[in-house]
């Protein structure tokens, strides 16, 4: 993989969920832990779709006071049965205002340099999304 590598993907079941975090894990054991970070309000998008905060799984321990260790290492599988709880729970933004309809979805996504929130330590974040069908 390559250091400049950026990937986001939205997505609406728990399959296709498993399918996006394939792109950053697989069957080894790699998070061990993970963090509830706030999203940046200036970096949200036109529509206000991504969520007040984000699940951020990390493969190294980062120095952040919001980091918990997992009882253990997670895989894939793991990971998913994890984040897939915490989507359904997630505090969701008010949904966009548009010409059409909103489905409750989700998005995962890395940002630059393969990081997430400018910490290396991350791998992944995950987040409620609004996915809208213009009609």
């Amino acid at each position: 993989m390559y250091d400049n590598q950026q990937i986001s993907i939205v997505g609406e079941t728990k399959e296709w969920l498993h399918r996006a975090l394939s792109f950053f894990v697989d069957d080894t054991p790699t998070f061990c832990g993970y963090a509830e970070l706030p999203n940046i309000p200036d970096q949200m998008d036109g529509y206000g779709q991504r969520s007040p905060v984000r699940l951020v799984f990390f493969w190294s321990k980062p120095s952040i006071p919001e980091y918990r260790a997992l009882p253990f290492k997670m895989n894939l599988t793991a990971a998913v049965d994890f984040a897939w709880p915490w989507l359904e729970q997630a505090e969701r933004g008010p949904a966009p205002d548009h010409d059409g309809d909103n489905e409750k979805g989700w998005r995962v996504y890395n940002e630059g340099w393969t990081h997430v929130a400018n910490l290396w330590e991350a791998k992944v974040a995950i987040e409620t999304y609004w996915l809208m069908a213009g009609k």
